[in-house]
């Protein structure tokens, strides 16, 4: 994909995470709820900024685990929030 700002990236993402949301078993409805808003703030975080797919899930991946460990997130859910943040940006 070209090279898109922060804001086409997280509209992707948030739209794609909503989508996953209407068909997700029901134990995964707190980790959708938990990612939808991390990727509104990375979009704060670089507004404006030009960057390829992969910069932007790279740093939306970082501030993940970031939020996780702040959070204080238990490791299970944190293995699960991770590993659904991946899938879906893959």
């Amino acid at each position: 994909m070209p090279n898109l700002t922060s804001e086409v990236w997280s509209e992707s993402a948030v739209e794609e995470l909503r989508r996953y949301e209407q068909h997700c078993p029901d134990n995964e409805l707190f980790f959708i709820g938990y990612l939808i808003p991390l990727v509104e703030r990375v979009e704060l975080e670089w507004q404006g900024e030009t960057q390829d797919e992969t910069v932007w899930c790279q740093r939306y991946q970082d501030y993940v685990n970031q939020c996780l460990e702040e959070d204080s997130v238990s490791e299970v859910d944190s293995l699960a929030i991770i590993s659904l943040a991946q899938k879906l940006m893959s």
